[in-house]
């Protein structure tokens, strides 16, 4: 099986994964999701393994791993705003344990309507299901550019 073939197969089991999660799960386990590409493609980018990267960005520091990618050319601006409000609602609903929230609560909508990618999907009849689908694009347009901007990209050369 080929590179591409296998990340379509690990694509369409992290859609699997997602669709059968509340929202809460969806969210945190798209932050996981999407932490676990962002270090491979810092560790690629940057000609180092996971102990080093740790160095600059200890696991769990999705924001700073973020800002690293933006600055060693993974991300652009955009897509940088794009994955910091990513965070931004997975952090809501991780550091929200007691609190019912969801997708189409005020708050995350908006956030999930400044994702740039989010608007690709157009409205659902049921607006709680526009907006998780509107987060999981987001998430799986991130997820797909930074693969792509993992193999794309050379290690930078050290001096």
């Amino acid at each position: 099986m080929s590179s591409q073939q296998e990340q379509i197969a690990k694509t369409a089991v992290i859609g699997d994964a997602l669709h059968g999660e509340t929202d809460r799960g969806c969210a945190v386990l798209s932050g996981c999701v999407l932490e676990e590409v962002l270090r491979k493609a810092l560790r690629h980018r940057l000609g180092i393994d996971e102990e080093n990267l740790g160095r600059f960005v200890a696991s769990g520091q999705i924001a700073r791993g973020v800002d690293l990618a933006y600055f060693v050319g993974l991300i652009s601006e955009q897509e940088r705003r794009d994955w910091k409000t990513l965070v931004k609602i997975r952090n809501r609903f991780a550091h929200s344990p007691l609190t019912a929230l969801q997708f189409d609560e005020h708050a995350i909508a908006a956030l999930i309507d400044s994702i740039a990618e989010s608007h690709q999907i157009l409205s659902q009849t049921d607006p709680r299901e526009t907006y998780r689908l509107k987060f999981v694009y987001g998430v799986g347009r991130l997820y797909g550019k930074i693969l792509k901007a993992a193999r794309d990209t050379e290690p930078l050369k050290r001096a």
